[in-house]
C-alpha cells in the first residue's frame, strides 16, 4: 500500500511539471542569430529606446521552451521600432520559424500597435506594429531582417528597438514526459498486480 501511495504522488508530481500555462506578455531574452557584429543585449528585453538601424543585417530570437502561441482572431506579436522621426517598417521583414531552419514571412498581418504589459517605455503607437502567426499553431523562433542598404549601424534602415509578444506557453522538455509515463506504466502495472 505504502509504494502504491508512493507511486501516486510520483505520477501527481510529474503531471505538475508537465502542465503548462500561458503566460501573457512576455519578451526574448536570447538571439540564435545576429548578423549585425553588435552585442545582443541590444535587441534583447522590453522596450527601452536602446537600438540600431538594422541596415541589411538581421536579428533572430529563440524563445526556448516558451512557444509563441497564436491566438486566434487576435494579434500575437509586437515590434518596436525607436522614435528617430521617421517610421521605417517599410524596411524590415518578419518571418517566423518552429524549427529555425524554415523561416515564413508574417509581414502581410501588420496592423496598428497593440499594446502589451511591460511595453510603457515605448510611448509612440506610430513606432510599433503588431502581428499575426497565420497558419502557425505555435513558433520558436523570430527573425527581423533588415531590408534597407548597408551594414547595421546607427539609424541605418529599420531601427530596432525590441519585440515582444502577447502569450507563451512553456513546453515540457522530454525528460519531464519520460517521468510522467515511467509514473503512470508503473501505476498500471501495480494496479495490475493488485486485482490478480
Amino acid at each position: 500500500m505504502n509504494s502504491r501511495k508512493i507511486l501516486l504522488q510520483a505520477c501527481a508530481l510529474a503531471l505538475a511539471t508537465a502542465s503548462t500555462g500561458a503566460l501573457a506578455g512576455a519578451f526574448p531574452t536570447v538571439l540564435s542569430g545576429n548578423t549585425t557584429g553588435l552585442a545582443d543585449s541590444i535587441f534583447l528585453g522590453a522596450p527601452d529606446d536602446t537600438y540600431v538601424g538594422l541596415g541589411v543585417d538581421e536579428v533572430t530570437y529563440d524563445f526556448g521552451l516558451n512557444h509563441v502561441v497564436n491566438r486566434v482572431g487576435l494579434v500575437d506579436l509586437n515590434v518596436y521600432e525607436v522614435d528617430t522621426g521617421v517610421v521605417e517598417f517599410g524596411l524590415m521583414d518578419i518571418l517566423v520559424s518552429q524549427d529555425g531552419i524554415t523561416f515564413e514571412s508574417i509581414k502581410a498581418s501588420q496592423v496598428a500597435l497593440e499594446r502589451i504589459t511591460g511595453d510603457s517605455v515605448h510611448s509612440n503607437n506610430s513606432f510599433g506594429k503588431s502581428y499575426d502567426l497565420g497558419s502557425f499553431d505555435w513558433v520558436r523562433y523570430v527573425k527581423i531582417d533588415g531590408t534597407g542598404s548597408g551594414r547595421a549601424g546607427s539609424t541605418n534602415g529599420f531601427d530596432l528597438d525590441a519585440i515582444g509578444v502577447h502569450e507563451v506557453t512553456a513546453i515540457p522538455e522530454p525528460s519531464t514526459w519520460a517521468m510522467m509515463l515511467g509514473g503512470l506504466l508503473a501505476l498500471a502495472g501495480v494496479a495490475r498486480r493488485q486485482r490478480s
